[in-house]
């Protein structure tokens, strides 16, 4: 099994009770069918980028707060104007995840953009739980998984390793990562951590050749569900 590193996680301030009690609306309400939970993928603190992957911090329960007014944002954007013909992006939609299924995570829910993926007949299948969520879309010799997490590290990164994070982010804040025939990028958006890995089944393949189609699978995640809260 291959592990993937999500990075840049940041320590924010806990929400004041008054807050936390009042319960934000829906942002999201998607029409999905059907059932099938399974995922691979696991969480790495951002020591695995210092001392290798057998070196773990711990993940406490603890939740990192969303920002939910930037996502409603980016979201009304993504949407657009129903009233205006013009052709919308449009995310790849699980197969397997009701629309209670998606609910039931708590943060965005980012998944790739159909145009962005580039081959026909791309359906993804989601496993999420309350606070992160893992999608695999897989096709045309190619297996792109999307992982998010809002859980809070027990312990902050140190000065040095927060300044090696901040060279190591391009100009979209990505952190790119090269792998045998693969290539992972992380990010944080709206509180949450976030990575994309993109694997060629032939390390050779154009896909996996250098980072530019990881990237811009990256660069066109959209919104495809999650609610405050969770439920």
């Amino acid at each position: 099994m291959r592990w993937k590193i999500v990075s840049g996680l940041v320590c924010a301030g806990t929400l004041s009770g008054a807050a936390a009690a009042v319960t934000p609306p829906p942002v999201f309400q998607p029409s999905t069918t059907a059932i099938d939970p399974g995922f691979r993928s696991a969480l790495l603190s951002d020591a695995a980028m210092r001392t290798g992957e057998g070196a773990m911090l711990e993940v406490s329960s603890q939740q990192m707060p969303i920002d939910w007014d930037a996502a409603r944002s980016d979201l009304a954007e993504q949407t657009g104007d129903p009233m205006e013909p013009v052709a919308r992006p449009v995310p790849i939609r699980p197969v397997n995840a009701t629309r209670d299924d998606l609910d039931a995570v708590s943060l965005p829910i980012l998944l790739p953009d159909r145009t962005a993926v580039d081959f026909d007949g791309a359906t993804a299948r989601l496993f999420g739980r309350q606070g992160f969520y893992t999608a695999s879309i897989e096709g045309d010799g190619v297996v792109i998984e999307v992982f998010g997490t809002r859980q809070r590290l027990t312990e902050a990164p140190d000065p040095a390793s927060e300044r090696r994070l901040a060279e190591a982010r391009d100009a979209d804040g990505f952190i790119i990562t090269p792998g045998e025939g693969s290539w992972d990028v992380a990010f944080n958006r709206y509180g949450a951590a976030y990575s994309v890995t993109v694997e060629c089944g032939d390390p050779g393949a154009a896909r996996c050749a250098d980072p530019d189609y990881a990237r811009n699978v990256a660069r066109g995640l959209l919104i495809a569900g999650g609610q405050p809260g969770g439920n």
